[in-house]
Order: C-alpha cells, then sequence, then structure tokens
C-alpha cells in the first residue's frame, strides 16, 4: 500500500508526463491542462523527486532537465495497464523519441501520436504484428489518411534485428509507411545498404529515412524516400 498520495492537482500537472514518458519541464508547463506558474511547478518536481514519485535527467552541459515517473508514479498515476517503462539503460532513448513525436505534432505534420508504453495496451494494435514502433503517428495529406510507424535508431542495430523489423513492416498492411531516424548521416546511410542489398530497391516504396541530431531545426532534417533525397518539411508538405 502506497502511503504517498497524489492531489488532484498534482496529478493534473504530471498528465503531460503520462502522456509523453519523459518530457522537460518548460514543456510540461506549457501544455499543462491548468497552466500551473513554473516556479511552483519545479517546487512539486522537487517534492516528488524527494517523494520518489519521479526521476529526473539533465542534459550535459547545462541542458533542460527532464522528469519521468518512477514505478511509484506510474501506480499512483493509475498507469498500471500501461505503465511508462522508463529505465537508466532506454531513458536517452525514449526522450528522442518523446521529443521528435511531440515535435512533428507541434508542426502540424500529424495530427495524432501514441507512444510505444500506448501501444502495448491496444487491442486494435494486435493487428500490427509482433513488433511494436517507437511510436504510431497519423494525419492526413491531400485528403488521404496515413499511418506511420516511427523508429528511432540511436545506435548500430545487428543485421538479423534490422532485418526482421523491415520485412515485418513491409508484409503488414497495419502501417502505410515506416520512418527511421537516426542521429548520424553515416548511420542512415549504411542502413539503407544494406536493407536495399538484402531486401531489395522495392523497400523504398514505404520506407522513410531521415537524419537529425536533436538540436538543429527538424524541418531541414535531410533524408531520403522513394529514392529522392529531400528535408523533412518537404516530405510533409
Amino acid at each position: 500500500m502506497d502511503l504517498f498520495e497524489l492531489t488532484l492537482n498534482q496529478q493534473a500537472y504530471l498528465a503531460p508526463v503520462s502522456q509523453w514518458r519523459v518530457i522537460d519541464i518548460p514543456s510540461a508547463v506549457k501544455i499543462s491542462p491548468l497552466n500551473p506558474n513554473y516556479s511552483s511547478f519545479c517546487r512539486m518536481v522537487r517534492q516528488l523527486e524527494k517523494g520518489g514519485v519521479l526521476k529526473s535527467y539533465r542534459k550535459p552541459g547545462g541542458g533542460r532537465k527532464y522528469i519521468y515517473l518512477t514505478p511509484l508514479g506510474e501506480r499512483l498515476m493509475g498507469l498500471g495497464e500501461a505503465p511508462t517503462s522508463i529505465t537508466t539503460e532506454t531513458l536517452l532513448h525514449d526522450l528522442r523519441a518523446s521529443e521528435l513525436a511531440r515535435e512533428l505534432l507541434s508542426r502540424g505534420w500529424i495530427d495524432s501520436v501514441s507512444l510505444e508504453h500506448e501501444l502495448h495496451n491496444k487491442r486494435q494494435f494486435g493487428s500490427s504484428g509482433r513488433i511494436v514502433p517507437d511510436a504510431h503517428l497519423e494525419g492526413s495529406k491531400s485528403g488521404k489518411r496515413f499511418k506511420i510507424a516511427l523508429e528511432v535508431e540511436l545506435t548500430v542495430k545487428s543485421h538479423s534485428r534490422v532485418e526482421e523489423k523491415i520485412r515485418h513492416y513491409q508484409s503488414q498492411s497495419f502501417y502505410d509507411y515506416c520512418l527511421y531516424f537516426f542521429p548520424k548521416i553515416s548511420h542512415l546511410e549504411n542502413f539503407q545498404e544494406f536493407v536495399t542489398t538484402r531486401i531489395g530497391p522495392e523497400v523504398s516504396k514505404r520506407l522513410m529515412c531521415f537524419c537529425w541530431d536533436w538540436g538543429s531545426p527538424l524541418n531541414e532534417s535531410k533524408g531520403y524516400f522513394k529514392g529522392q533525397s529531400m528535408t523533412l518539411k518537404e516530405l510533409f508538405a
């Protein structure tokens, strides 16, 4: 039994953390439904960190502070069926995936996002198969709806794992496209060369590959789709 309980205001303040898994404090304040005072929000964060409800991470060099729920925080927020499952090992990846999904949504390029922890418990998601992407994106372009599986690759994966994922996405009909992001252009190019050689040039019809360093403007992110070089802004325009 948890002796610590959250007030209704605290639960409302933490709603963005529950939704986005890990989020920087300014963004959490901005999208909070209660429009909290920044200083008050920071005091609450410090209190909940001491109580074991939240953990935090600050980017090296004095960057923004990011917060995420502990297992205790997940229970207090009623996330038993869809825990955010942040660990030290996955923190940086989950942070990058969350930031990217929020950025895509804020630019209006998509209109719906579900992160990995939400997808595990959606019954309808079972039709997409055994592989769960980092995020499920939906939107429309030229009057036509689309579904995209988002994959963030910060490290080089084994060839067998890469092939398994790509063959899965190519064989299913749940997603229209798969959007991969890499932090380095060399990773992107090696990935594309491997999947094209191993699976065939037809893979480019549904596979989008882009490079972003999580520092430069996202609309300037460059990549490839259907064999053509383009920016991410051009892709969604």
